[in-house]
């Protein structure tokens, strides 16, 4: 069987952003990787995301991404022209974009599951 590829996303535009990053390092180092490919992906304090090698509060040593906007696509490409998609996401976003439905709102929309609640309740 396979492994579920589970993006790990962390940081974020927040005054929380530390916390995120503590967090997700917490998930990363206990997840069980026999059944799950974690992919950490950073957001940095300017909102750009990265492909990060683990977690760390270096986002920005990690490889920019751009999201696809067709549901039906690759989800993530790196600037480097890799593509790779993922099974999940659990966003481990503390304050802004990640408490207030945002980053839900998003994952919703391009039909990518996720870990949590949906964009709705964080209202």
């Amino acid at each position: 069987m396979s492994k579920i590829r589970i993006a790990i996303l962390y940081g974020g535009r927040s005054v929380e952003h530390g916390v995120s990053i503590n967090s997700a390092r917490n998930i990363f180092q206990y997840i069980d990787k026999n059944r799950f490919e974690p992919i950490p992906i950073g957001i940095a304090l300017s909102g750009t995301w990265y492909k990060t090698e683990g977690v760390n509060k270096e986002i920005e040593k990690g490889e920019p991404l751009s999201l696809s906007l067709n549901p039906a696509a690759t989800v993530f490409t790196t600037a480097g022209g890799q593509s790779f998609s993922v099974d999940l996401v659990f966003p481990v976003l503390h304050g802004t974009d990640g408490e207030d439905g945002s980053i839900q709102g998003l994952l919703k929309a391009m039909d990518i599951p996720m870990i949590g609640w949906v964009a709705r309740p964080c209202r």
